[in-house]
This record gives C-alpha cells, structure tokens and sequence, in this order.
C-alpha cells in the first residue's frame, strides 16, 4: 500500500518522494521475493518458504536487518520493509503470515514485469551497440 500511495501522489503532484534508487530496490527485492515464493509454493521445489511466515523469529529478524542496512545506506525503501514487519508484528491484517504483509501477486507481478522490462533493455543496447572496427596498423 506504500509504494502505491507514493506511486500515486507521485504522479498526482509531480514531485519525488522515493527516487529511483528505492524504487530500483523495491523492484529488485519483490522481484527476488516472487522468485523464491510462488514457484516453490505451487509444490515445483519440496522446500516451501511461505512457511518461514509462520511462527519463525529469523524472517522477521531479516527483514529488520535488512531495513537496518537500506537505512545505513540512505534508501527509503527501507521504510516500506519496517512498515511491513511493524504491521505483521502490530497484527493489523487477518493473516498470521508474514509472507502477506510483504508481497501479494499483482506486486510480484509488476515486480516481474519491471525487472524483464529492465533486462531486456540493457540486452538490447548491447546488442545495438555498433562493434569497433580494429585500426590498420601504421595508418595515422
């Protein structure tokens, strides 16, 4: 809902709330975060991570970490990743899982989308990028 709101009133007044750094570390983080959820949720792998949602102390104490170092570093995301864990730690939505107060699909998705979007970017610009031709030696 963060990133949502901030998306928002972005675009609703022109100014910058989180520049590109948080949202290049939002992408890359729910990015990674769909990568290691869903596949191994639908049953693709035996370990299902969902479950280190439940009732375990080291995600939450990740996630703190992890939002310790964003802050070290200056970027807001770190902002949205505390909010999330206080939200799951205050109990504000039904789910006991820590794994909904972080991601959901359409997040996940969009996450997906930005990051292949990004790659291929790069991938085409190398590609576009002409080959130098090797000089003749003793020509000025």
């Amino acid at each position: 809902m963060i990133l949502l709101t901030v998306a928002a009133w972005e675009r609703l007044t022109g100014g910058v709330v989180f520049d590109a750094r948080v949202w290049r570390a939002a992408f890359r983080f729910y990015g990674a975060a769909a990568l290691l959820l869903y596949p191994m949720a639908l049953g693709l792998v035996r370990f299902d991570p969902y479950a280190l949602g439940w009732g375990t102390i080291w995600m939450p104490i990740t996630l703190w970490a992890i939002s310790l170092g964003l802050m070290w570093s200056r970027n807001r995301f770190a902002l949205v990743l505390a909010a999330a864990v206080l939200a799951f730690d205050l109990r504000l939505l039904e789910s006991t899982n820590l794994w909904d107060y972080l991601i959901d699909p359409p997040l996940a998705t969009m996450s997906l989308l930005m990051l292949a979007t990004t790659l291929l970017r790069r991938l085409r610009g190398l590609w576009a990028r002409p080959v130098p031709s090797p000089g003749v030696a003793g020509q000025a």
